[in-house]
């Protein structure tokens, strides 16, 4: 018999100022055959190597994205919204996938309320195959998302940070105000001085 999925999970965007929370699902079989030169946690790679990954992951294996608007964030709270996104993107795998699910892996300390086994793990993007895949894909389509986002709000130079509060951020925040895709409920960060 084949060998059953198991999925990983991570979220990119939920310390952002602005945009969406997005998560994604990668599903692979423990026997899988596939060559992923250095793959890594997300965070410790330079967007041209994610970018090279990301294309041999969404190429060879099945995966599902689920994205939480600012706007519901903002209603929901963003743990919330977190976990919103990680069941749409667990909803989105194909049908014949999720069937065949044997246990979903979720980077960090929460699971959302599905119908699978799940287990958490701690920095699990830095220990485990398939929670690495996804946050490597997470990162390169949300990071695509805010580029594609920052050509309606040039003044604030999305396609630099992707919402995250880096300084220049924050000045362009102090200068503008908030844009409609920053996130209301995050204003006391919003106004942190420069």
């Amino acid at each position: 018999m084949d060998s059953l999925f198991t999925v990983g999970i991570d979220e990119v965007g939920r310390g952002s100022l602005a945009g969406p929370v997005c998560a994604v699902a990668v599903a692979m079989k423990s026997n899988h055959d596939i060559l992923i030169p250095g793959l890594n946690d997300s965070k410790k790679l330079s967007s041209k190597k994610r970018t090279i990954l990301a294309d041999i992951i969404m190429k060879n294996f099945y995966y599902g994205v689920g994205w939480i608007s600012p706007q519901t964030i903002d209603s929901i709270n963003i743990l919330e919204a977190t976990l919103r996104a990680m069941t749409l993107a667990i909803n989105r795998l194909p049908h014949h996938i999720t069937s065949q699910i044997e246990e979903i892996l979720i980077d960090g300390n929460r699971s959302p309320n599905v119908i699978y086994p799940t287990k958490t793990i701690i920095k699990g993007d830095q220990v485990e195959e398939s929670i690495m895949m996804a946050s490597i894909v997470a990162k390169v389509i949300r990071d695509k998302y805010m580029q594609r986002i920052s050509l309606f709000y040039p003044e604030y130079h999305f396609e630099k940070h992707s919402g995250y509060p880096t300084r220049l951020h924050r000045e362009k925040i102090m200068q503008y105000g908030k844009s409609p895709i920053h996130r209301i409920s995050f204003s006391k960060e919003l106004y942190l001085s420069v």
